[in-house]
C-alpha cells in the first residue's frame, strides 16, 4: 500500500485574524467541540465562540491565570489555572463554578486537560510539584489522584487516543 503523506502546511495567505483583542498574557489553550462551538483561555480570561471563531465573547475574567480548558460537549467543560483552581461549567460557560474542593488532593496547578467520552484527565504544572494526575471516570462527578513522580516530571499536556491509551 501507499505510505500516507502528511497534509500540506497552510500558507500565510490561508490564515486570517479572527480575534483582534490585546491579551494581557498569551493564549494558552483552545478547544472546539464541533465546527461552531469553541473556547480559548489565556491570562485571566475565558473566551467563547458559537459561530466557528468569527466572533468571540468573554465568559470569565477573574478566575486567575488560566492555562487549560476542555469541553465534553457544548454544555459541560473544565478550565484550570496555574494556582491549582479547577472550574467547571454545565451551561456552556455562562457560569463557571470553582470545583477544586471536589478533588481528592490539592494541585499545584493545571496545565493539560483532555477527555475521551466521559473520562476526564488533567495534569500539571511544569514547575514545582509537577507530577499531579487527576482522573474522572464520570465527567467530573468523582475524581481520582495519582502522583506520577516515579514516571514523569513537568507534566504540561495530556492526550488520549482511546479510552485506554494516553500520553
Amino acid at each position: 500500500g501507499a505510505t500516507p503523506q502528511p497534509a500540506a502546511a497552510a500558507s500565510a495567505d490561508e490564515w486570517s485574524l479572527v480575534l483582534d483583542r490585546p491579551a494581557i498574557a498569551k493564549y494558552n489553550d483552545i478547544v472546539f467541540v464541533d465546527a461552531l462551538h469553541g473556547w480559548v483561555v489565556g491570562g485571566g480570561a475565558i473566551l467563547a465562540t458559537v459561530d466557528g471563531g468569527k466572533t468571540w465573547r468573554e465568559q470569565a475574567t477573574t478566575l486567575g491565570t488560566m492555562r487549560s480548558i476542555d469541553f465534553l460537549d457544548t454544555k459541560r467543560g473544565f478550565a484550570g489555572n496555574l494556582d491549582g483552581a479547577l472550574y467547571g461549567t454545565t451551561d456552556g460557560g455562562a457560569t463557571w463554578s470553582d470545583i477544586t474542593a471536589t478533588l481528592p488532593q490539592r494541585a499545584q496547578g493545571f496545565c493539560g486537560i483532555t477527555h475521551v467520552g466521559e473520562d476526564v484527565h488533567i495534569v500539571g504544572k511544569y514547575i514545582g510539584q509537577a507530577t499531579d494526575y487527576f482522573y474522572s471516570p464520570d465527567a467530573g462527578r468523582t475524581w481520582q489522584y495519582s502522583n506520577l513522580s516515579g514516571l514523569a516530571q513537568a507534566l504540561v499536556e495530556v492526550t488520549y487516543t482511546s479510552r485506554d491509551v494516553g500520553f
